[in-house]
């Protein structure tokens, strides 16, 4: 962990990277001068509830949603998003927490609800 000390006014535009500096323990002398790392910064935290992959979300009817497993196999449900990040996303209403949904690849799920070939509810 380490406090930013210094970020560059601008980001290069072919490489998308910028330049920071950043204060960190280097007691164990692992960090040289010039060195580069990649990293992530936290901006904000904000505490939640429930969160999912962004990959389990998708469009249904304009409104995002998650494909929820029922009796008869899996429907879609609109959900109310909130806060997130690169990977994850915060879900406010919708899905409790214990529900089983689909986390990956939600659309191939779609495609055969349309087909009217899979379980569930064709919306």
């Amino acid at each position: 962990r380490g406090v930013i000390d210094y970020v560059a006014p601008t980001v290069d535009e072919h490489t998308r990277t910028g330049l920071a500096r950043i204060v960190v323990d280097n007691s164990e002398r692992a960090w040289k001068p010039g060195m580069f790392i990649q990293g992530r910064v936290a901006v904000e935290r904000h505490p939640v509830d429930l969160m999912v992959p962004r990959s389990a979300i998708l469009t249904v009817e304009g409104a995002p949603a998650v494909f929820v497993q029922t009796a008869e196999g899996f429907e879609p449900r609109p959900i109310q998003i909130g806060h997130s990040d690169s990977e994850y996303v915060q879900v406010v209403r919708g899905l409790e927490a214990g529900e089983t949904y689909v986390a990956k690849n939600p659309i191939s799920i779609k495609a055969e609800m349309g087909k009217g070939s899979f379980g569930g509810h064709n919306h």
